[in-house]
């Protein structure tokens, strides 16, 4: 009778013969061992003593003079030892003995890749030679894995994982075959390489979104979704060690600024593909990696201010999409991060008196009225203009105007941001609006009589943005809040030429005024008869 842990093979189902297999049982120090021996350890060192030896070899002082025999033994024991994994995997398959073939399999993964850094040296010392033994390993490759899934049909390695393996493939051929062309021009090789650690290596990592996303959790250990995720990054791995391996060879100075766009993408990919590989939970913490990693470009702002910016594009995706607080606020983060790292020679062509810690005030500055405008609390209205006077007092490093801008600023700001109260359901908030409309035109007003040339350009801005804002909130809403905004406005709009025409009115004789004023009165009284029926009503007995 079998155990709990196993299933018939016959009924479609695999038996697992991993380390989880093994019940805890007898005295600590034999289930130790027996679970230790149950992972078969012994193909792992195997495989690690052979990639050891081959490095020794190939560093061996003793072997100056014949490095291209050398190479072609070291490329011989690598066929040999591939072709014996390949082989026991199938044979260990077709017992049904999954732990260990699937170890087998991993490693045959691992060892796929690998002749191609024998290549590049080779291409080095025989161009003939690395040419030949690079076609023999793409040869090998396409006849291990035809091997693989011919006879262990049950193994998952769809064809689209193999046919983004033979993109790895090429980008390891191109690799090994191609810096041979530039070998004398030092600057090529660098720009070479740095292309590859910035441009190639993340196209390679992005590549996994074109895998089919997990979707169900199965028992067979031949059929794990997570499989073919698994391999496509060990290979994408390996091509990574081959590019910092020419890096070595070439004296190529890395950095790990460079390794942050393949970390940002792998970020990406991994928060897209998790599907049934992980909870719900885990999901919602994957999700700040791709914001984490942008800390590794901070000495290249440029980089940074990129992966930022790309990420708030991301995050945005995302949010619309599923409409959760959490993105938003990543979102957030990411675009304020961005605009705070701008690069000062791209800011300088469009701001020639950039500065960095100004712009950064600035930035958070934004972040904070960003967050201010989300909630339609009065208390949050005063602080956001509160906020908008000192950042505007701060910015104008306290000229002859900076407090009446400052002032303006922040009230037009509290007067727009007041649209979105719910004057039902705050007490007060009639009252509050209508004393702040007024603070603003006075404060307008004010300006007017003492400079008329800078209340003017402040006027109209700050009346132009407020009747944009009611505008805007029309639209959105589909209805009208209060005329008192739009009103305000339109006052402090002529606020500067009515101040104007107040200084010429007092140099006019009195006579004039008299004539006009008699005009005015005569329209009002007629405005008043045409309106009387609304304020006057009649009384009856």
């Amino acid at each position: 009778m079998n155990s709990p842990t196993d299933f018939d093979s016959s009924a479609g189902a695999t038996p697992n013969r991993g380390p989880d297999a093994f019940a805890l049982s007898g005295p600590i120090l034999a289930n130790f061992f027996r679970r230790f021996l149950s992972c078969n350890p012994l193909y792992l060192a195997s495989a690690g003593l052979l990639l050891y030896g081959i490095n020794q070899l190939s560093s061996d002082p003793s072997v100056a003079g014949a490095e291209p025999a050398q190479i072609t033994f070291n490329f011989a024991a690598l066929f040999l030892y591939e072709i014996l994994l390949v082989w026991t995997a199938i044979v260990l398959a077709r017992r049904t003995i999954w732990y260990d073939a699937l170890l087998l399999v991993g490693l045959e993964n691992l060892f796929v890749l690998i002749p191609f850094s024998l290549v590049s040296r080779a291409v080095q010392l025989d161009e003939p030679l690395g040419r030949k033994l690079c076609a023999a390993a793409v040869l090998l490759a396409v006849l291990k894995f035809w091997a693989l899934r011919r006879y262990i049909p049950r193994l998952n390695l769809p064809p689209r994982l193999l046919a983004l393996g033979a993109v790895i493939m090429a980008a390891n051929v191109a690799l090994a075959l191609g810096l041979r062309r530039i070998y004398d021009e030092p600057h090529a090789v660098n720009s070479w390489l740095t292309s590859g650690w910035l441009f190639g290596l993340p196209l390679l990592i992005a590549l996994g979104n074109f895998l089919p996303k997990p979707t169900r959790v199965t028992a067979s250990p031949e059929q794990k979704a997570w499989l073919p995720h698994a391999a496509l990054g060990i290979w994408i791995a390996v091509t990574g060690c081959h590019l910092g391996g020419m890096g070595f060879v070439y004296s190529f100075k890395w950095t790990a600024v460079l390794l942050a766009p393949s970390l940002w993408v792998l970020a990406w990919t991994v928060v897209r593909q998790s599907g049934a590989l992980v909870s719900a939970g885990a999901r919602r913490q994957l999700i700040i990696a791709p914001l984490l990693v942008t800390a590794l470009a901070m000495d290249d702002l440029k980089l940074c201010f990129t992966l930022n910016l790309l990420n708030a594009a991301g995050f945005a995706w995302v949010w619309w999409r599923h409409r959760t607080r959490t993105l938003f606020w990543l979102g957030a983060v990411s675009l304020i991060a961005s605009l705070a790292l701008l690069p000062i020679e791209w800011a300088a062509q469009v701001m020639p008196r950039f500065d960095r810690i100004e712009w950064a005030f600035a930035s958070l500055t934004a972040a904070a009225l960003g967050a201010i405008v989300a909630s339609r609390n009065p208390k949050w209205t005063l602080a956001g203009g509160g906020v908008c006077f000192v950042a505007t007092a701060v910015l104008m490093k306290n000229n002859e105007t900076s407090w009446h801008w400052a002032a303006q600023v922040g009230l037009f700001f509290c007067v727009a941001h007041s649209l979105r109260w719910r004057d039902g359901e705050i007490a007060g908030a009639r009252t509050a609006r209508l004393f702040l409309c007024a603070v603003w035109v006075a404060q307008s007003f004010l300006w007017s009589f003492t400079d008329a040339s800078e209340a003017l350009r402040g006027g109209c801005l700050s009346g132009v943005v407020v009747l944009a804002c009611y505008a805007l909130h029309r639209w959105l809403t589909g209805g009208w809040l209060t005329r008192l905004v739009p009103i305000s406005a339109c006052v402090v709009l002529l606020s500067s030429p009515g101040a104007s025409f107040a200084e010429r009115i007092k140099s006019a004789p009195p006579g004039y005024l008299a004539v006009a004023g008699s005009f005015l009165l005569f329209g009002l009284g007629t405005i008043a008869a045409l309106t009387k029926h609304r304020w006057h009503k009649s009384q009856t007995n």
